[in-house]
């Protein structure tokens, strides 16, 4: 029997960790709404809630932040079925924790966007600047905690755009998202140059894999998508793939020898 209440906790103990760390990293330059926020998160009973499969939304996202529920929650949607143990439900899930923590500090300011598509573009950038700042973050405790890069490569090349445009230059600046989004929409031919590109480069993937066995095609055309989502451009999954093609050949050779 799959112990969701078990995966809770042990959820709830590895988010504790992580907020320590935000805390111990990032204190003395939070606003004193921002220290009273994560003080609190440290010292609630429980950050994480864990519903079983489904999530509330209809989406096949593993798990939502905060705001999601506006319950200011993390929730987690495992599906029981879709994992080999508990113990590999927890090791998936706790890759995705940094991502969701950093949610609760990187949010933007209150600004009532009238233009849908400037309110796509500003949640756009906020998943990249949550991304990019969880990366740094998780690099530096990477013998701490677990984390798995999130498919926001592209976002994070949207926020790398504007904060060059904008001279963002220290951590404090990158907090002040409204100094970003309030005119987000004088960058849409720059975004929309961006979707394009990441479609452009996901449409390639069937070329760069044709001569690789009609077997392993799917496999390594699901690696390098990910990779290119990653990190926003094909030159990682190009540089990659011939060590697919590497653990591909040894992979045929002991299915040879087994038939």
């Amino acid at each position: 029997m799959f112990e969701y209440e078990l995966l809770e906790n042990q959820l709830n103990e590895e988010v504790k960790k992580i907020l320590l760390l935000i805390k111990q990293d990032y204190y003395d330059t939070f606003s004193n709404k921002k220290k009273k926020l994560i003080d609190n998160l440290i010292e609630c009973d429980k950050v994480v809630i864990v519903n079983q499969g489904t999530s509330h939304f209809n989406d096949n996202t593993l798990a939502h932040g905060g705001r999601a529920l506006r319950d200011g929650k993390i929730h987690f949607y495992p599906d029981a079925r879709k994992f080999k143990s508990p113990q590999e439900a927890f090791d998936i899930c706790k890759k995705i924790l940094p991502h969701e923590c950093f949610h609760y500090f990187l949010q933007p300011d209150a600004i009532e966007f009238t233009d849908e598509h400037e309110k796509d573009m500003a949640h756009f950038y906020t998943e990249g600047l949550v991304e990019k700042e969880t990366r740094i973050f998780c690099e530096k405790h990477k013998d701490t905690i677990s984390f798995e890069k999130a498919n926001y490569g592209f976002n994070i090349n949207f926020v790398n755009m504007l904060q060059n445009k904008l001279g963002a230059s220290s951590y404090q600046d990158i907090y002040s998202e409204s100094d970003y989004l309030k005119d987000i929409g004088k960058y849409r031919s720059e975004y929309e140059h961006l979707l394009k590109t990441k479609k452009s480069l996901l449409s390639a993937i069937p070329e760069m894999i044709k001569d690789l066995p009609t077997a392993f095609q799917k496999k390594v055309s699901n690696k390098v998508k990910t990779i290119i989502l990653q990190d926003g451009n094909a030159d990682s999954a190009v540089e990659k793939l011939d060590s697919f093609r590497l653990s591909l050949t040894n992979e045929i050779e002991h299915n040879e020898q087994e038939l």
